[in-house]
């Protein structure tokens, strides 16, 4: 993805790129060897101690402990805005006017998001009844069962019928990628563990639903997973 973004970019000179809801940076891991500046924003105390952590092998790489909306850039400006699986978490027209702001004239907007299947029907049921006990009704990764995905973006998530006519943004262009990964079981409640449903949830709630997914993976073997991942590009005027 790094490089598809970057060949899109087709910048002669070295990138700068403000990465906004970094998270524990799967995404920033896989640019900081490509661009000469990384500049992460994440508001979580908890993720940015791992994304500091994560990204200690990459000097170029800075984090800043605060929200996109209310992060004052000092008059800096990139050439990449990039954002992974968190732009509709930020207040709409406003992420739009940022954006524009804070990138270069023809600074590219990079934003990626990953849905989920699980492969086994089985394991899905069983998953699907661990959330439903607790009440759990939002979208997870183990939610929807492969066959499920792959198709147009979600509605929620694709930004076109948002910027599709603006003039600060041009040359719109949307690539999928589809894939198959294998998660045992430490390794996927790890993935769990980052997402702001269970984060928001109660420490003991938390807890029991974690440990009772856990238990469900053991008996499988870990989990199998469909993943399509959308990424959405444009351009500044």
């Amino acid at each position: 993805m790094a490089r598809e973004v970057l060949r899109y970019a087709a910048a002669s000179a070295p990138v700068h790129v403000l990465e906004v809801g970094a998270g524990t940076g799967k995404a920033t891991t896989r640019f900081a060897p490509h661009v000469a500046g990384l500049t992460c924003l994440e508001p979580d105390p908890a993720m940015a101690a791992v994304l500091r952590r994560t990204c200690r092998p990459y000097p170029s790489v800075a984090v800043e402990e605060v929200r996109f909306e209310t992060w004052q850039p000092a008059g800096r400006r990139f050439d990449v805005l990039l954002c992974a699986q968190a732009w509709h978490c930020l207040p709409s027209p406003v992420r739009w006017s940022l954006a524009h702001r804070v990138l270069e004239p023809g600074g590219v907007l990079a934003l990626c998001w990953n849905a989920y299947g699980v492969v086994d029907p089985a394991l899905h049921a069983e998953l699907v009844r661990v959330d439903l006990r607790y009440g759990l009704r939002a979208e997870v990764p183990h939610t929807q069962q492969a066959g499920e995905i792959g198709g147009d973006v979600p509605p929620h998530h694709a930004p076109t019928h948002e910027i599709a006519g603006d003039p600060r943004f041009t040359d719109l262009r949307a690539v999928h990628h589809h894939r198959r990964a294998s998660y045992p079981t430490r390794r996927y409640l790890d993935l769990l563990a980052t997402i702001s449903v269970y984060k928001a949830a109660p420490e003991a709630v938390r807890g029991a639903m974690l440990r009772e997914i856990g238990e469900v993976l053991d008996r499988a073997g870990g989990i199998e997973l469909a993943v399509t991942t959308d990424l959405f590009l444009a351009r500044t005027t």
